[in-house]
């Protein structure tokens, strides 16, 4: 089927793909729907439900709704805020799957006032990461402390970094940094103002809502910070804003690896092209990260990752905020779903019921 061919978008195998999966292909309206058959051959037998229907509903509200109505079975793709409708539903059952992805605060170490690692400890203190969880996420979150996400065991719990935040801690260390609070209500140095531009992925309702309330918390400690949203493509394309280090603070969402490793973020090797677009470098986080990757030894490597995290922590060219909640809205008739974020919801679609 596949021999000659060279390029696989435009073979018939990209439309008619064949496997020994639980399903097979039965229809594909592009861009519309896609119909799946229980493979009778699958070897751990053949799948309880005979067929599955994939629809594409590229408006979320219109998503809520038709799963509201009973007309789809599941989605993973619900919008926190219709959740809480949706829950009150009686044949509906609403399902919070932590994940790997997380929205963060990105500073560029090098530029001013943002070289100050003080400054950078100070902003980062300053946010009620519980707040942003509970009134933009609707509780789909968890206030974040760590690079690594609590359902890992590499995970660095650090109780003085308070998830309510600390904004008299962070007023200490800018005054530290001799930065002072004037009648204005906004810090100066000198004749310097503490004022800059917090960027964002524009086009993302949760990330613009993140930042509106970051920018109203370092207000509270005497901070001027201008919203400044950019499109993804604009944001992160090869000479874009982020790889160029066009940017003082960037709030962004990112995705890492199950792993703790995050040389891409936070070592040399990184740098831009790179995706530390902090631009961040230290020795002992380079040799860390690199000895970690070379021993098999649990807890070896999980004293490395320790140490990076404090001394990250420490330094502050990231700040994480909140790790997200996948949310996953379906009908209380099927059985045996469980979702599996990081690889494929449909990992045990073979073992799915549906009562009808």
């Amino acid at each position: 089927m596949l021999r000659g061919v060279s390029d696989l978008s435009t073979s018939s195998f990209e439309s008619q793909p064949a496997g020994s999966g639980p399903y097979s292909l039965d229809s594909w309206e592009r861009g519309s729907k896609i119909v799946l058959r229980a493979n009778p051959s699958y070897f751990r037998g053949a799948p309880h439900i005979a067929r599955i229907d994939i629809e594409f509903v590229p408006d979320q509200n219109v998503l809520a709704l038709r799963v509201k109505d009973g007309e789809l079975d599941f989605s993973p793709q619900i919008p926190q805020a219709a959740v809480a409708e949706l829950g009150d539903t009686a044949h509906l059952r609403v399902l919070a799957v932590p994940t790997y992805s997380d929205a963060e605060l990105t500073f560029n170490v090098r530029k001013p006032p943002l070289d100050d690692a003080r400054v950078r400890r100070a902003l980062s203190i300053a946010v009620d990461r519980t707040r942003l969880a509970n009134d933009v996420y609707r509780g789909f979150a968890i206030p974040d402390d760590d690079l690594v996400p609590p359902q890992s065991p590499f995970h660095v719990r650090d109780a003085s970094f308070a998830p309510n935040g600390d904004p008299a801690q962070a007023q200490r260390l800018l005054d530290a940094a001799g930065w002072k609070l004037g009648p204005d209500g906004i810090r100066h140095k000198g004749s310097e103002t503490l004022s800059f531009a917090l960027t964002t992925q524009g086009g993302y309702a949760q990330i613009t809502a993140d930042a509106v309330q970051v920018q109203a918390m370092w207000h509270a400690i005497g901070v001027d910070a201008g919203v400044r949203p950019i499109l993804s493509n604009m944001l992160y394309a090869a000479d874009g804003v982020m790889p160029r280090g066009d940017y003082q603070v960037a709030l962004e969402p990112n995705g890492y690896a199950v792993t703790a490793d995050r040389a891409d973020t936070l070592t040399t090797a990184g740098l831009p092209p790179g995706r530390n677009y902090s631009r961040y470098t230290d020795r002992d986080v380079d040799a860390w990260t690199a000895a970690a990757r070379v021993t098999n030894d649990f807890n070896a490597r999980k004293a490395l990752y320790t140490k990076i995290s404090e001394r990250v922590r420490h330094d502050a060219p990231l700040c994480p905020l909140v790790w997200t909640k996948l949310v996953y809205v379906y009908n209380s008739a099927l059985h045996g779903l469980r979702p599996e974020s990081v690889n494929s919801d449909f990992w045990n679609v073979y073992d799915w019921t549906l009562d009808r």
